[in-house]
């Protein structure tokens, strides 16, 4: 099973060329983030006793955004770093390469959620933790599409795929993406990371 051995079920998966196992795993990690911005909107809820409710389309369209998003930059930029190693992968070797990935930090979301609804600090670390997690799990869809992996060149290119993502994620979703569907010129990114300090 995969959970045995992530990094062999992924390179039988390529080999297979199953694409739909994949999306499958990144639809449920895309339910998995809408849960998880739901848990920090109830806790807001909670906190300011229902005078802060959050609307539906902030947590709904929030979450299925930010994850898709994240994810859509990540696997181009990955493909684009792949390419530049002359790697002859294909984008969909990319996208099942992350797709299988993707177990872990689906089931990390579906953790902070519970976090959430703990205390806003502890859902903050476990996002964290989250990020991390898709930071290191990154190494080895990497891996799997440019195996010359080992010199310096990749890794810098790798951290270089990690900190765009990151910074065009984050520009996005809190200057364009909750202010619009919040109606606040705040974004949800800065409030949220105020939160753990």
């Amino acid at each position: 099973g995969y959970f045995a051995s992530p990094v062999q079920a992924t390179r039988d998966t390529l080999a297979k060329g199953d694409l739909a196992t994949p999306l499958i795993l990144m639809g449920a990690q895309l339910i998995a983030c809408i849960l998880m911005i739901l848990g920090f909107c109830l806790k807001v809820n909670m906190m300011t006793g229902g005078y802060g409710s959050v609307p539906f389309q902030f947590w709904f369209f929030g979450g299925l955004l930010s994850d898709a998003i994240c994810v859509a930059v990540f696997v181009g930029l990955l493909f684009a770093g792949a390419k530049i190693l002359q790697s002859s992968c294909t984008f969909q070797d990319v996208v099942i390469a992350c797709g299988c990935h993707s177990v872990f930090i689906t089931a990390m979301m579906v953790i902070t959620f519970l976090g959430f609804l703990i205390s806003m600090q502890v859902g903050a670390w476990l996002l964290v933790l989250t990020v991390i997690l898709w930071i290191a799990l990154g190494v080895s869809s990497f891996q799997m599409i440019a195996p010359e992996l080992e010199s310096g060149k990749s890794w810098l290119i790798y951290l270089g795929v990690v900190a765009v993502t990151m910074i065009v994620s984050v520009l996005l979703l809190d200057n364009v993406v909750f202010p619009v569907i919040s109606g606040s010129p705040v974004g949800m990114t800065s409030s949220l990371f105020g939160s753990m300090f």
